[in-house]
């Protein structure tokens, strides 16, 4: 049983040439290398018979030198040609897995998990490039060379020509009996892998919290555990492996010594001179090599294999958005804000978020939405996005469908700012331009002044190349955000998302978003999702959500005279911060 895919077979069809030409390089060295120990072996035998000269001597050598110089030449080919042949086949892989991520959108953590994609487009893909690079060429050719060697050998050595041909081909079906269960047990070993990875990932991300609650010793005892299982499942693999080469390399040495007898026997009764006799103990010694060239890359190949069945794993997930028909609507594309009619939503079958919520978003308006932890403020955050679709009803976008509409699109004209904005490693230019790559310094200075950052930046001797770390580190958590909040404003979006954008920040960096809230209200279009009641007083509809529902909706007055769900949460509201009148949203 080879290692053969159908799958990395297909795969490796725009690679065909590359292997092919591997394959020709090798044949090639394989020419030389006799050629080589054809002049050894005339050598040898000018020597046995005294009929050697300096001539014959200095001749050889000038050609085995510029023989070797076209090997050392072959070899240099022959690893450019390995590089190409799996270069363009990783990037393509890789590019397939970050596509996969983007397709499946924000729950693709759900789905594949970041680990796990890590896992695969890195070492996944960097453990195929044996398979395609090594172990394919390495096969075309162990199934050539031998029957090369075996034409050289049989017309003066025929019994050793068979033994030594019957042995190659006996060989790998017996070491293919020891890959059959190694490859059972490689299953388990990416398994292992992977889960090692993910613990040790979020380990890592974690590990301040397991100090503070001084559970470190355990997690370490864990993380042990771990290691040792995978340690144990590598030790299996290595074992089968190392007792299959130890009963092909016996088969192996057994010819090779069968072999060296009859050819021995031969030379003795005067079949052929002492320098063929040379000639042909070389090439049996080296009959064997593309079968253990083949070996020696079976293992690594076999990860190769294992990895490619993680990779497609990923790569055949499906994604729950899928796009509909564009439908032409011009009579209701005046609708230009967005419309929830009758929309459901859950995220698993043991509870639902969202119960038949009907909802209209303006152009121009801000639109504030409010309620408990857990009633499905967020979530509706998300399907605005198209992170996910909704299970039941509609939500339509200037009077279409937003099914209809790539998320992509819809990302380009609504933004979203989410309670932990992430800041990416770099400078500060570095993260305001992936809002807006042709972004100039006025319009990021004028970005960083709406959220007050500006002066900060100013400070700085690098100004906007700032350094601000490793995922922002440098800055304080107001600053990451109102950073964020920044580099929204450059994109420009006709939309903007709010969502709970200043519940984990200081009181001061709290006021300066919501000035900057205040000045964008004036000119954009708003979706304010906020656990302050009193910052969105101003907003032109607030809608109250509980257990999924909408309960009230309406302005601030108007709720208020109501004196229902509403009125009851700025009240306990106002009375828990001491009737905090402070930072309102200032829309005029």
């Amino acid at each position: 049983m080879l290692l053969i895919n159908r799958k990395l077979i297909e795969l490796a069809k725009p690679s065909e040439k590359w292997i092919f030409s591997m394959v020709f390089v090798k044949l090639a060295l394989l020419f030389t290398v006799m050629y080589i120990f054809s002049i050894t072996g005339k050598v040898q035998g000018l020597l046995y018979s005294e009929e050697l000269t300096p001539q014959i001597l200095i001749n050889a050598v000038l050609v085995m030198s510029l023989i070797a110089l076209v090997r050392f030449i072959g070899n240099l080919i022959d690893g450019e040609l390995a590089y190409k042949c799996s270069a363009d086949l990783r990037i393509d892989l890789r590019h397939k897995i970050y596509k996969k991520m983007l397709e499946l959108g924000i729950g693709y953590s759900e789905s594949m998990g970041t680990s796990n994609a890590v896992t695969a487009s890195v070492d996944g893909i960097e453990a195929l490039e044996t398979y395609f690079s090594k172990y394919l060429p390495a096969l075309i050719y162990c199934f050539i060379a031998p029957f090369i060697l075996f034409t050289r050998i049989i017309g003066p050595a025929p019994e050793a020509a068979w033994v030594l041909l019957v042995a190659s081909l006996i060989v790998l079906p017996i070491n293919q009996l020891f890959r059959k269960v190694v490859r059972l047990l490689k299953g388990e070993y990416w398994s292992k892998f992977a889960n090692l990875n993910t613990y040790y990932y979020d380990s890592l991300e974690g590990l301040n919290t397991f100090v503070l609650y001084d559970s470190d010793e355990k997690r370490r005892e864990d993380l042990s555990k771990k290691c040792w299982d995978f340690r144990n499942i590598t030790m299996k693999v290595l074992r089968l492996n190392f007792n299959s080469v130890i009963i092909s390399e016996m088969i192996i040495y057994i010819s090779s010594a069968i072999a060296i007898i009859f050819i021995s026997q031969n030379f003795v009764v005067g079949g052929f001179g002492f320098g063929r006799a040379i000639f042909l103990l070389l090439l049996a010694d080296t009959f064997f090599a593309p079968v253990r060239d083949l070996m020696s890359t079976g293992h690594s190949a076999m990860n190769g294999v294992a990895a490619a069945e993680n990779v497609f794993g990923l790569l055949k997930l499906k994604s729950d958005r899928e796009n509909l028909p564009v439908i032409d609507n011009t009579e209701n594309a005046k609708e230009a804000g967005f419309n929830l009619i009758d929309v459901s939503f859950q995220y698993n079958a043991e509870r639902k978020i969202l119960k038949n919520i009907s909802m209209a978003i303006e152009k121009g308006k801000v639109t504030a939405i409010v309620g408990q932890s857990g009633c499905g403020k967020s979530t509706i955050a998300n399907l605005l996005m198209r992170f996910y679709d909704a299970e039941s009803g509609k939500i339509s976008l200037a009077g279409q469908d937003i099914r209809t509409r790539d998320p992509q699109e819809i990302h380009q004209k609504v933004c979203i700012v989410p309670q932990n904005t992430y800041i990416f490693t770099g400078s500060i230019v570095d993260n305001l331009k992936m809002a807006k790559r042709d972004a100039t310094v006025e319009e990021m200075m004028k970005a960083l002044d709406m959220v007050n950052l500006s002066g900060f930046v100013k400070e700085q001797p690098e100004g906007l190349d700032t350094n601000i770390g490793e995922g922002g580190c440098k800055l304080s958590g107001g600053q990451k955000q109102k950073l964020g909040i920044a580099r929204a404003i450059l994109m420009s979006a006709d939309f903007y998302i709010f969502d709970e954008a200043t519940s984990n920040v200081d009181v001061e960096s709290e006021d300066d978003i919501w000035n900057c809230i205040g000045k964008l209200a004036k000119q954009n279009t708003l979706v304010v999702i906020s656990h302050r009641l009193s910052t969105i007083k101003k907003a032109d509809y607030i809608y109250v959500m509980e257990q999924g529902e909408i309960k009230e909706k309406g302005n601030h007055e108007g709720l208020m005279k109501k004196q229902g769900l509403y009125y009851l949460m700025v009240t306990e509201q106002e009375s828990l911060e001491g009737l905090f009148r402070g930072g309102e949203l200032c829309v005029s």
